[in-house]
């Protein structure tokens, strides 16, 4: 992975972190009688400055960031230009539902709305990170890991706003989540060993890199230690679980091989 490929990184961590919690807050909101508004506004400027920090990260990836606009032009055949339109709109309906709270507003329509524009934006990112030139990736699996990453982080910074009697569930919920999780990374590498050369190769990247094996130990491992060990989620926890997704990113960008570097070889 070369240096302009690192904002990626936190782009799309972060990114799916700010939608976790949309989700999230969303979900608790519907379901539960929440009482003083305080937790899910404070939830909101989490999700908003998240988006905000990824969307400047993004920035970085581009070779004129300036120029970023210019983009939009390519929404018919594109999704990259669909994926820097959803998230305009995502984070415009963050903004709004922000400035509304700071107004005395709670408008629940406008929760649902910004939830159903997060799923959307996943879908399009997973989209987005599937090229034709790596196998691996060119179906359903970066929406997947996506999904998974939204989920794991909504669920573990959700955590910091929830009354001290959800925790239980919430831990319940988060071991449940890590373990699938932590299942689906270690059964990937070990399909792709049994599909063409490319996909083999990508199987052995995987295996033999640190990257994969810290980001199952930080990630995963670790963190469903500690939840059986204390049963409640730690103030600190949701950090190490960003950590490990940060190191499955940078895997996810850098291990994946691409037809381009052996053309002419199977797929």
């Amino acid at each position: 992975m070369n240096e302009m490929e690192l904002p990626l990184v936190f782009f799309t961590v972060l990114a799916q972190t700010s939608i976790g919690l949309v989700l999230f807050s969303t979900l608790r909101s519907l379901t539960f009688a929440e009482g003083p508004d305080k937790p899910l506004f404070n939830e909101q400027i989490v999700a908003m400055a998240l988006i905000s920090v990824a969307l400047l990260a993004s920035l970085a990836h581009l070779g004129h960031p300036f120029g970023a606009i210019r983009t939009l032009t390519g929404l018919k055949h594109a999704w990259l230009s669909r994926e820097i339109l959803i998230f305009g709109l995502l984070s415009s309906a963050l903004l709004v539902s922000v400035v509304l709270r700071l107004r005395g507003t709670n408008d629940r329509r406008l929760q649902v709305v910004t939830a159903i524009l997060g799923l959307i934006a996943l879908v399009v990112q997973g989209f987005t990170y599937a090229p034709p030139s790596e196998p691996t990736l060119a179906n359903g699996v970066p929406l997947v890991l996506f999904l998974f990453t939204a989920v794991t982080l909504g669920t573990a910074f959700g955590s910091w706003f929830v009354s001290t009697e959800k925790q239980p569930i919430l831990t319940a919920v988060l071991a449940a989540v890590l373990l699938t999780g932590l299942l689906i990374n270690l059964l990937l590498p070990n399909i792709w060993l049994t599909g063409g050369f490319i996909a083999e190769m990508t199987g052995h990247a995987y295996l033999d890199s640190p990257l994969y094996w810290g980001r199952l130990l930080i990630g995963f491992v670790v963190p469903l230690l500690i939840l059986i060990r204390i049963r409640r989620i730690p103030v600190w926890l949701p950090l190490l679980i960003l950590s490990g997704e940060l190191i499955g990113r940078i895997a996810f960008f850098s291990l994946a091989v691409s037809t381009a570097q052996h053309i002419g070889m199977p797929l």
